[in-house]
């Protein structure tokens, strides 16, 4: 899981940064999305696998 938020933060960072350039930013801005994890694990007869979908929501105020 640690791998997969790796991949997320420099879309996080990049957010951030757009929102706080905002000439006439929110007093709050909240931002939702989903990410889906999933692996799979080859057996000689079967294949397993398993899957997990987090929401993470993301918060900013104006101090």
């Amino acid at each position: 899981m640690s791998e997969a938020l790796d991949g997320i933060e420099p879309m996080v960072r990049t957010l951030k940064q757009r929102l706080n350039a905002l000439t006439d930013p929110e007093d709050e801005v909240e931002v939702k999305f989903g990410v889906k994890l999933s692996a799979e694990i080859d057996a000689v007869v079967t294949k397993l696998g398993s899957e997990a979908t987090y929401e993470i929501t993301l918060k900013w105020k104006n101090k």
